[in-house]
């Protein structure tokens, strides 16, 4: 997920395109090598026992735990995490250009269009983005349901 928001970035990257396009590529390239580390590790560390972490909260992890001990649990966070922080980060970026481009066409304040200082930047928009990421995890698991699936569908949609 996070990929999808080079293009919304490129205007502000201070070097070529293709070297955006580059980094891109290895990012892929390296995100699908670690998912397929992953997921034979697992599949090694599994074999034909997999009714014995049925029970397990993370059963891959607990499968490569089993196999490597400690280290392989440590490697396998380290190996996830950037996934999630990609993940989240482009979210982050693409609701705060989307308000960008919002404020741009007069459909929400003329504020959120305006880019600022010498980054040329849409610091309103970002700023609000932030505002409302700090304050919806304070709504609890129950309130954010129905906004996590709707997101869901609505990207689905989007990539439609």
């Amino acid at each position: 997920m996070g990929f999808d928001s080079i293009p919304q970035l490129a205007g502000e990257f201070s070097f070529s395109p293709k070297k955006a396009l580059g980094l891109l590529m290895w990012g892929v390239v390296a995100a699908t090598l670690i998912y397929l580390a992953m997921m034979l590790a697992t599949s090694i560390a599994v074999g034909t026992h997999h009714d014995s972490y049925e029970e397990e909260a993370w059963p891959p992890a607990a499968a490569v735990s089993e196999v490597m001990g400690p280290a392989g649990l440590v490697l396998m966070v380290v190996a996830v995490s950037p996934s999630v922080l990609t993940g989240l980060n482009g979210f982050y970026t693409a609701a705060s250009r989307v308000l960008f481009a919002l404020g741009r066409a007069n459909l929400v304040s003329r504020r959120l269009g305006e880019l600022k200082g010498k980054e040329h930047t849409p610091r309103n928009a970002i700023l609000l983005v932030c505002t409302v990421c700090l304050v919806t995890p304070w709504f609890g698991r129950a309130a954010l349901t129905g906004v996590v699936d709707m997101s869901s569908a609505g990207i689905t949609v989007a990539y439609f």
